[in-house]
C-alpha cells in the first residue's frame, strides 16, 4: 500500500519531533503519502524508508500528490530510496 507509515487524502497532517525509519511502501511514499492535503513537518527525521513497485516506485521518504501543500522545517531526510 502507498504510504508505508502514513497515508492521508483530503486532510491535514501535522508532524512534529518524530522519526520515520525503515518503512516500506509498495508504490509511493516510503514513509508518507499525501494526496490533496496540507502537510506540516517540523523537527523530524526520515531515514532509510523505501518505496518499491513498478512504475509507481516513487518518493522514498515522501510522496506529495495532487494539490498537496507542504511545509518542511528543521528536518532531516536521508538515505531513502525508491525503485521501479
Amino acid at each position: 500500500a502507498p504510504g508505508g507509515g502514513v497515508h492521508v487524502t483530503d486532510g491535514t497532517l501535522h508532524i512534529d519531533n518524530s522519526q520515520f525509519s525503515d518503512n516500506v511502501a509498495v508504490g509511493r511514499g516510503g514513509a508518507i503519502e499525501a494526496v490533496n492535503s496540507d502537510v506540516s513537518i517540523s523537527r523530524s527525521r526520515f531515514l532509510r524508508n523505501h518505496a518499491l513497485g513498478g512504475s509507481n516506485g516513487k518518493g522514498g521518504a515522501l510522496s506529495l500528490l495532487s494539490s498537496t501543500e507542504a511545509n518542511i522545517e528543521e528536518s532531516e531526510i536521508s538515505n531513502n530510496t525508491a525503485e521501479d
